[in-house]
């Protein structure tokens, strides 16, 4: 398990609780481009990928055993240093959250990037092209933002539209799609926790141990281990683990 820090990487071994931490960040030996890692993700090829907080993107393999460092800054005229959340596409695209470059594509082929801003004439950086999460599925790409705002992304059109609106500002970090088809949002704030049905009908209230109702408050990251059992981490209130 890869754990994101403040300080660089973390792994843990579940079944032996051990920890590791990757410290390296001299990126003229192979190391981190940044100490402040945001995200990670591992695509098709067991290419691992490093979003930092404002150093760029950073990749490794089994075949080069260390860092390498893309800068979207030079490659793609892109003002903006901090990058976040990460997913794959199989059509060789790896998408990256930013915030205040809005969606940015790395076309893995070519190594080129491109950039695409869900309010192309704002001037602010306090907008709707910070996004904090993503989620590709098939030719849709889902977008958390810091406004509140949950787009999707045509892949085929380029073009956004808007699925949701919290009517606040809040981030969404997190976008799952869990395997009975559910849509689980993860928000900052009090809104916490939220999940889509299949009729897009919203429920945030969630029955925990005591079988007392509860708003899990301030999402960081959601995972399903297995069907309806799922792993959730918060800002400050620990570990939770959710059976429904």
């Amino acid at each position: 398990m890869v754990l994101c820090t403040w300080d660089g990487l973390t792994l843990l071994n579940p079944q032996t609780s051990v920890f590791f931490r990757y410290t390296n960040y001299e990126k003229d030996k192979g190391g981190l481009n940044h100490f402040s890692v945001y995200s990670t993700y591992v695509d098709k090829a067991n290419t691992f990928w490093v979003g930092t907080y404002s150093g760029g993107v950073s990749y490794s393999n089994l075949i080069n055993n260390r860092f390498q460092f893309h800068n979207p800054k030079t490659e793609s005229n892109i003002s903006f240093g901090i990058f976040g959340a990460m997913d794959f596409q199989e059509d060789h695209t790896l998408w990256i959250a930013s915030e205040g470059g809005g969606l940015l594509s790395l076309d893995r082929k070519t190594n080129k990037f491109f950039h695409y801003l869900i309010e192309p004439h704002s001037k602010t950086l306090s907008d709707h092209n910070i996004i904090k999460s993503v989620m590709v599925e098939d030719d849709t790409v889902w977008c958390g933002t810091q406004k509140g705002t949950l787009y999707k992304f045509n892949t085929r059109t380029k073009t956004f539209s808007l699925f949701y609106s919290f009517q606040k500002n809040i981030s969404i970090y997190t976008i799952t799609r869990s395997l009975d088809g559910t849509l689980w949002v993860g928000t900052t704030d009090s809104d916490g926790l939220v999940r889509f049905t299949r009729n897009n009908r919203r429920m945030d209230t969630f029955f925990l141990a005591d079988s007392m109702p509860s708003i899990i408050p301030s999402i960081r990251n959601f995972l399903e281990v297995r069907k309806n059992v799922f792993l959730i981490g918060t800002h400050l209130d620990g570990l939770f683990f959710l059976s429904i």
